[in-house]
């Protein structure tokens, strides 16, 4: 692997892009453009979520850990939110993917100024795609756990269909 030392960089570069007072903004008119179901949704829910993941996140990147049981917790509820919304998983997943490609990228751009070497953004990348992989997982199962992405009843998916264009 490699010397603790070279890690604080990698940190101080993840909460530099986080912290950028344009990422958020920029991020969640990404998700609206890009992801249909979700652009029905105040701004605020989606920067509110957004934000909280983010800084998840950035807490196990710095402490080089997977999610811990109170971020999975808290992804459980977003996942139920968006079901209750009418959001299906795949509009959910599809959102998260935008935004990790535009911090990610944020990131690339950065990095060298910021002193991090390719390999070391790489192994921040890794431990990232290996903790969101266990919040993908929670957000799946938790928003099937609903029940809302199962066929309505006859007679109750013009209704269900309804609900989800409004």
């Amino acid at each position: 692997m490699h010397a603790r030392d070279d890690w604080p960089p990698v940190v101080d570069l993840i909460e530099r892009v986080v912290g950028e007072d344009d990422l958020l903004p920029s991020v969640v008119a990404t998700v609206r453009t890009m992801v249909q179901e979700i652009a029905a949704l105040p701004s605020a829910d989606i920067a509110g979520h957004t934000r909280a993941l983010l800084a998840a996140a950035t807490r196990a990147l710095a402490a080089r850990r997977g999610p811990t049981e109170a971020e999975l917790s808290f992804v459980e509820e977003l996942a139920v939110t968006r079901a209750r919304q009418g959001v299906s998983i795949e509009s959910v997943l599809a959102a998260v993917h935008v935004a990790e490609r535009a911090i990610w990228s944020r990131a690339r751009e950065l990095a060298a100024g910021a002193g991090v070497a390719p390999e070391r953004l790489l192994d921040a990348r890794e431990l990232y795609d290996d903790w969101a992989e266990a919040v993908r997982g929670r957000l799946i199962t938790a928003h099937r756990a609903t029940g809302a992405d199962r066929e309505p009843p006859s007679g109750g998916r013009d209704a269900a269909l309804l609900r989800r264009l409004f």
